[in-house]
């Protein structure tokens, strides 16, 4: 469960860095347009990890290598993937007014891909099913909330870039995790 936990942090600091860099945008909203914007996130990332997790509990049988082999090659690419967005991505740059659903909802479901990918991952470690969602969603929608708490003052490219290194940093932490859950329990 902690291999789901770190995945889970790790996730939480992406959407911190989506939300510290819209939180700008939303000075004029009200109160809680932050929270239904980071509920909206939190739905989809939990749907995703849900799907993730009925999709590695069909497959983790009939796969022809371990199923923990397949948990570290994912947050291994996943936190490398994150290093190499913040060397040469124009996206962090880019701002959107996520006030409107027609950009919600579909910068949320382009999100929730990488929580498919993050908790297939940890999916093949078999975490309760229940208690990883609420973890999932959970972290998401706090994180995500933190993030608008956090970027409502002045903010810097430089403090987005810093949550995506502290993502890949907490996703090979996991990935590193799971090697101690093979050796544990495999071996």
């Amino acid at each position: 469960m902690i291999v789901h936990i770190l995945t889970a942090i790790a996730f939480g600091l992406l959407l911190i860095a989506i939300s510290y860099r819209h939180a700008l945008l939303m000075k004029n909203a009200s109160k809680s347009t932050p929270f239904f914007i980071s509920l909206v996130f939190a739905i989809f990332a939990g749907g995703m990890a849900y799907l993730a997790l009925i999709f590695t509990e069909a497959i983790k049988d009939s796969m022809f290598f371990k199923p923990t082999i397949a948990t570290l090659v994912i947050l291994m690419i996943l936190s490398f993937k994150a290093y190499f967005n913040t060397r040469r991505s124009k996206l962090a740059d880019a701002l959107f007014d996520i006030k409107t659903p027609k950009i919600v909802i579909p910068l949320a479901f382009a999100t929730s891909f990488e929580a498919f990918l993050a908790y297939s991952a940890t999916g093949f470690l078999s975490p309760n099913k229940w208690i990883a969602l609420a973890i999932s969603g959970g972290s998401a929608l706090l994180l995500m909330w933190a993030g608008f708490a956090a970027g409502s003052r002045p903010n810097s490219i430089k403090n987005i870039r810093l949550f995506i290194m502290l993502a890949a940093f907490v996703y090979l932490v996991a990935a590193l995790t799971s090697l101690i859950y093979i050796f544990l329990y495999e071996a």
